[in-house]
């Protein structure tokens, strides 16, 4: 049986998705530009799971647009923690299956690719802080996903709390960066995929359409 759990946050345990949009329409819209029109535009293959910083800077990169990326990114931010109160909601079977592996014994964190000011509202609207034991943001990081720092530094983090191998890890997340970031860093995963056109080009140790299937007996 795994010892810890590390969850992702956006779209594995909270459903952020009009949050964001809506946040990255009006902050590039303050700077003259349809973000829906250049979204269009963008080819890279994975976005998903991607620091908000690596998400615009490839967004004006491949739509070959020129905005201070630090300006964009105090615009965007801005927007979303605002949204975050009111357009995000857990995710079916989310609490649930974090609450099992608490309850089992195990040590669960967060490992996002959301800023601190983000996760605490976050813990604090839907009540995870006592589920929650540390949390690894992007402002913890210099790189983001699928780079392995931030499993490596959440792996680093539980050492301080139990000696746990990576054998005894289950990384849970939604989102192909994500599952290459937690293998690169030798741990376990489980992907639960929330973006069905997502090309899933990895394979994952475990797989479930929903954590509402998530069983803390079968891991």
């Amino acid at each position: 049986m795994f010892k810890a759990f590390f969850f992702d946050l956006d779209n594995t345990v909270i459903d952020s998705s009009l949050a964001g949009r809506e946040a990255s329409i009006k902050a590039y819209k303050d700077f003259g530009f349809d973000y829906v029109e250049l979204r269009k535009l963008t080819t890279t293959k994975h976005m998903h799971g991607l620091t908000m910083h690596d998400f615009l800077e490839t967004v004006n990169r491949d739509a070959g647009v020129n905005i201070p990326l630090a300006e964009l990114l105090a615009a965007r931010e801005k927007y979303f923690l605002v949204n975050v109160r009111e357009y995000t909601e857990l995710l079916p079977g989310a609490f649930s299956a974090m609450n099992s592996c608490k309850d089992a014994g195990g040590i669960v964190a967060l490992v996002s690719s959301g800023t601190d000011k983000y996760i605490n509202i976050v813990l604090e609207k839907f009540k995870l802080k006592d589920v929650i034991d540390f949390y690894i943001s992007a402002d913890d990081v210099t790189k983001g996903k699928p780079d392995p720092t931030c499993y490596l530094m959440a792996y680093k983090r539980l050492k301080e709390k139990a000696i746990t191998p990576k054998d005894k890890i289950l990384v849970v997340e939604d989102a192909v960066i994500g599952i290459m970031a937690a293998q690169a860093a030798g741990l376990k995963t489980l992907m639960v995929p929330s973006d069905t056109k997502e090309n899933i080009d990895v394979k994952p140790d475990y797989m479930l359409r929903s954590l509402t299937e998530f069983n803390i007996q079968n891991f």
